[in-house]
């Protein structure tokens, strides 16, 4: 499963930018007007998106799951040729997704927020509240290893506890939890890897915690063309599967909650709970001062309780600042490229601590619905229909009557109309 964008150098680069010039010169009217057709092509363990299928069926769109031609002759009148594309990254049709034939689910490039290291280094320069402080480190030779293995021991000598991660990978593949006690082990597992990157984080020590249990927070972030950004009101907290204790460092069951884990360890955590009511299930609930002076409708959304409000109003910010950065025009081609024929669904973690501070943890692409257990089912088919209604809708420039879960958080437009009055921008960033 691809993790990050092509490395194809014909993909980028001139050609890139030709077709890009191409689609702003033959914005087809034939998204709109012929039959409505998706076409479905995912690994049938690649990501469960629950109820997809029907999702298309209810609102009259044909679906079809063969690789087929992407233009319409006189030959083929009855051909079905699809307006979207729901696919894994490497099935994606750029060339007909460039020219503006084709819809898809994914961006062209977008490495610099769903890779660990690039997200890291991307945030921290703006916003160095937003992560856990963190370092980012290439191994591209044996002086940039030793280095590392310094940084990693000086790290240490606080007695605070850290997180090792490889840079490009997912699923808390490879992750180590540790302190000063066990930083020998760290650097054997640096120095038998084969891995180039790699990323060193402060652990959260003081975790916000369920019946004893450590959890973090998803949430599903939807970027649409070029460039509107929103986050959906359906927040669900993922449980780890032992209570929390710091004095067994290399059992994930305790320090991760990812649904990856757990489903590797054959175990399964408590339920997992929605953030509209997660207010009743937490150990504790420290009070959270939020600033007067914000900007954007997303400050007045609701979501359940005022602490559960307080809580996604802080992941709503954190949205902001990931695609405000993304979006800075000296970064743009090579961290995030946004497509007017793209969107795409991602999965962002975070983790509240006990003073009730929500930290981004991570991006993930193709962010998988079975973490929604059976209780929560409805839920991730309402994430789908929203995501269909608030995206793909909008691309072919039909607009959808239905108020869905999700709320503008960052609108490429704004950025740019707002550019001379950086103070309102900063107040919403503080």
């Amino acid at each position: 499963m691809p993790s990050s964008d092509s490395d194809d150098a014909s993909e980028k680069g001139a050609i890139l930018k030709q077709r890009l010039q191409m689609f702003k010169a033959k914005r087809p009217k034939k998204l709109v007007e012929q039959k409505l057709v998706c076409q479905i092509l995912l690994e049938q363990d690649y990501v469960d998106y629950i109820g997809l299928e029907d999702a298309f069926h209810a609102r009259g769109w044909e679906v079809i799951r063969t690789g087929l031609q992407m233009c319409r002759t006189e030959q083929e009148e009855d051909f079905l040729i699809p307006n979207v594309q729901w696919c894994s990254y490497t099935k994606a049709a750029w060339e007909a997704v460039m020219t503006g034939q084709l819809i898809t689910n994914h961006y062209f490039m977008r490495s610099g927020i769903i890779r660990k290291a690039d997200l890291a280094q991307l945030i921290q320069e703006k916003y160095q509240d937003t992560m856990p402080e963190s370092y980012v480190w290439s191994l591209a030779s044996q002086r940039h290893l030793d280095e590392f293995i310094r940084l990693v021991h000086k790290l240490v000598q606080d007695d605070g506890i850290w997180i090792l991660k490889p840079g490009d990978s997912s699923n808390a593949n490879e992750m180590h939890v540790f302190n000063r006690s066990c930083v020998g082990k760290i650097e054997k597992v640096l120095m038998s890897s084969s891995r180039n990157s790699w990323k060193v984080q402060k652990y959260i020590e003081r975790p916000l915690l369920i019946n004893g249990f450590k959890f973090h927070l998803r949430a599903w972030v939807l970027a649409v063309g070029n460039l509107k950004v929103y986050l959906h009101e359906k927040v669900i907290a993922l449980m780890a599967s032992k209570p929390y204790a710091v004095n067994d460092l290399d059992d994930l069951c305790i320090h991760a909650s990812n649904h990856s884990v757990q489903e590797r360890a054959g175990v399964q955590g408590p339920c997992s709970h929605l953030l509209h009511d997660l207010e009743k299930h937490v150990d504790s609930t420290p009070d959270i001062r939020e600033s007067s002076a914000e900007i954007g409708s997303a400050m007045e959304v609701k979501i359940g309780g005022v602490w559960s409000t307080k809580i996604w109003h802080q992941m709503s910010k954190m949205v902001w600042k990931i695609f405000n950065s993304a979006s800075d025009p000296n970064l743009l081609s090579r961290v995030f490229k946004p497509l007017p024929c793209s969107f795409e669904l991602f999965g962002l973690d975070a983790m509240v601590d006990e003073d009730g501070k929500v930290w981004l943890l991570e991006i993930n692409c193709d962010p998988d619905l079975k973490v929604f257990d059976t209780r929560w089912q409805d839920v991730a088919r309402e994430i789908l229909h929203d995501t269909i209604d608030t995206a793909v809708y909008p691309i072919m420039g039909k607009s959808q009557e239905r108020v869905t879960g999700y709320h503008l958080i960052f609108d490429i437009d704004d950025k740019n109309k707002h550019a001379d009055n950086s103070h309102e921008l900063q107040s919403f960033a503080d």
